[in-house]
Formats: C-alpha cells, sequence, structure tokens
C-alpha cells in the first residue's frame, strides 16, 4: 500500500511552566515556547475527510500545555522528551519537539536556549524482536514458492522455528472464480529492524516471487503476513500486529502450533484458539523446510529460482533505510500500483482463503 505521510508542524506554542534547575524555578512560572513537527500517515484522512482519521493540531497543543504546566522537571531535555513520547500516542510515525527557554536564567546576552528531540513510533522503531510470519501460496509451484521464501527471509531474519507444509481450501467472494488449493506454514524468529522495515522487505519478496495483486482476494505466488511481533501493539495504517484475524485462521493457527506448541496470541494459547476453527480444511502435506541461515549479506538473486523462474533483484542492504526508496525495491517496483482495496483492513499484508492474507 503507498501511504501517504504528511507533515503536521505547531510552532511558538506559549506556555508558561515551572521547569529548572535552579530553587527558583521549581516554584515561579517562566515562558517555554514549543515547537512541534509530527510526520503522520495521511491516506485514510485524505480519503473520508475526517479529522478522526488524523492527528488533530488542536489535541497536539492541548497535550503540550498540559505537560508543561504539570510536573516539574529539572531539565529541558526531559521536558522535550515527555512531550515527544506522549504525542507518539496519538499515532504520527515521529514526533520533533523544540523546547525553548527564552528566559533561561544566565547572565549572558542571548537570544535563546532550546533543546529538539526527534522520538521515532514503534513502526519504525529499530529493535530487537520475537516475530511470527505466515506464509501461502496458490500458484504456480506453491511448494517451491513456500520454501524458497523461507531460505530467502534469511537475509533479513534470523528464523528459528519452521512449521510443516500445510494445504487449505480457498475462501473467496461470492461470485469469485475457483482458485488453486493453498499451501501454508509459519515460521518463528528474531527481527532486528523496525516494524515497517519488516514489512516493506516482506512485501518486496513477494514481488520477486511474481506476486501481482490485480484482484481482492486473488490468487497469488506468494502472500507474507506479519502475524505477530512480541512485545508491540500496532494500529499503523500499513501495520497491525497482532493480526486482526489471525485468530480466526486454522491456516494459520495450527502452523503456528507445530512451529511453537506453547504459543499465545494475545495472551490466547493458539491451541485453544485452534479449537474454534477445526472445521475449515486443513491437510498436512509431511514436508517440514530446512532451517535458512541467517546473513546480513545474503544475495537473493544468488538463491532465488521460484516456480521454475528467475527474477533478477539486489543484495538486501543491512540495515535497511524505509526513508530510502532504493532499500525497498522503488528502482523496480512501485508500490503506487498497490491499490488500498488490495488490503484487508489495512492489516499489513493480507490474510484470507489459503493464504495468510485476506482470507475473508
Amino acid at each position: 500500500m503507498d501511504e501517504t505521510v504528511d507533515t503536521i508542524t505547531l510552532t511558538g506554542l506559549k506556555v508558561e511552566g515551572t521547569h529548572g534547575v535552579l530553587d527558583h524555578e521549581h516554584s515561579e512560572p517562566q515562558l517555554f515556547v514549543i515547537d512541534v513537527v509530527l510526520e503522520v500517515p495521511t491516506s485514510r484522512a485524505i480519503a473520508s475527510d475526517s479529522i478522526e482519521h488524523t492527528v488533530s493540531y488542536a489535541d497536539v497543543a492541548d497535550r503540550v500545555v498540559q505537560i508543561v504546566q504539570g510536573e516539574h522537571v529539572d531539565l529541558i531535555e526531559t521536558l522535550a522528551d515527555r512531550i515527544a513520547q506522549d504525542l507518539l500516542t496519538l499515532g504520527p510515525r515521529t514526533a520533533e519537539v523544540s523546547v525553548h527557554k527564552p528566559n533561561a536564567p544566565m547572565s549572558h546576552d542571548f537570544a535563546d536556549v532550546s533543546v529538539t528531540a526527534v522520538r521515532m513510533g514503534p513502526a519504525l522503531r529499530q529493535a530487537q524482536h520475537k516475530v511470527v510470519i505466515a506464509l501461502g501460496s496458490n500458484l504456480e509451484d506453491p511448494v517451491a514458492h513456500i520454501c524458497e521464501a523461507i531460505v530467502e527471509m534469511g537475509a533479513f531474519v534470523n528464523i528459528t522455528e519452521v512449521s510443516g507444509l500445510y494445504s487449505s481450501e480457498p475462501v473467496l467472494a461470492p461470485g469469485q472464480a475457483k482458485q488453486p488449493d493453498y499451501v501454508n506454514a509459519v515460521v518463528i524468529g528474531t527481527s532486528f529492524d523496525a516494524p515497517l522495515v519488516l514489512l516493506y522487505q516482506l512485501h518486496e519478496l513477494e514481488h520477486m516471487h511474481g506476486r501481482e495483486r490485480l484482484e481482492r482476494w486473488g490468487a497469488r505466488t506468494l502472500d507474507l503476513d506479519v502475524i505477530s511481533i512480541d512485545g508491540l501493539t500496532l494500529n499503523d495504517p500499513e501495520i497491525t500486529v497482532p493480526h486482526p484475524r489471525a485468530k480466526e485462521r486454522r491456516f494459520v493457527l495450527e502452523p503456528w502450533l507445530d512451529a511453537d506448541p506453547d504459543a499465545t496470541l494475545d495472551g490466547v494459547p493458539v491451541e485453544d484458539l485452534l479449537k474454534g476453527v477445526k472445521d475449515q480444511r486443513l491437510e498436512p502435506l509431511g514436508i517440514v523446510p530446512d532451517l535458512p541461515i541467517y546473513d546480513d549479506d545474503f544475495d537473493v538473486s544468488d538463491h532465488f529460482s521460484a516456480g521454475g523462474k528467475h527474477f533478477d533483484s539486489r543484495t538486501f542492504d543491512m540495515p535497511f533505510d524505509p526513508m530510502n526508496p532504493d532499500h525497498f525495491g522503488a528502482s523496480d517496483f512501485d508500490f503506487g500500483d498497490i491499490r488500498p482495496e488490495d488490503f484487508d483492513d489495512d492489516s499489513g499484508s493480507d490474510t484470507d482463503s489459503g493464504s495468510p492474507g485476506k482470507h475473508d
């Protein structure tokens, strides 16, 4: 999905507060001037023309005033951080906050004193996380696509557990043409990248396998979904975790339980969730892919020939930069070709029929 990200700026917000190291600054209010710059996903807001789908600058101002007028801190560094962290809860991807202290107690002639804090939201924050990724394919040679994608994923995920392969029946929209059965699997591993970076890497891998988004719930050569990222709850327009429909999908839950018998989703054992979807057809294929070797110098083009075809690609650069178009294949893949309706409720990929994507 080609998400639009715009900048919301609030400058020169004047608030009095009691912040500073000196004794009198603990009790005597002084002027602080706050500037805020937020990078906000706005595709949904533009389409709906609703303030509910963006960040209200009035809410931003209210939050800033509340913090500046609130609990005392000695350092404006601390104050800037508190404001930035609080504003990130409103949904921007990044928050830049400058705290100016124009009347700072100094015996020198000066124009201003300020501190600027730049903070990333969780979708762009690089960290080590345990991740659960579901795979599905029902075109060309699905077994080859799944097995080779698992190997290729070793370029950016340290995979520690791999389920066996399963066959599942597609779930189709009314009147939709029949499709071949899907082959599904789940892998568990460690990602060292930000969630959006991981998502873009998975999208590029799908594209390398010839994935085309021509219709909603259409057949696909490869479908990759982020199901869970431990310790994170995300509701970004491009990625939602935990995956909102994973608990309804036997083709996700059963391979996941195969890979991790102690798995939980939103605090509920996957084993218990599986009991509610046993009516969905799923058959083990008796194939267990090998664990890939994690390699941050992995060259995908050297290892890729899914479905008997070879797709040229580049070496994955590590670390991956989500703000650099060259790092998600923009030179040969236009995310603008992906329409919003090709995604299921903006869940970060799909989870349907036999694929881990759009199975509604």
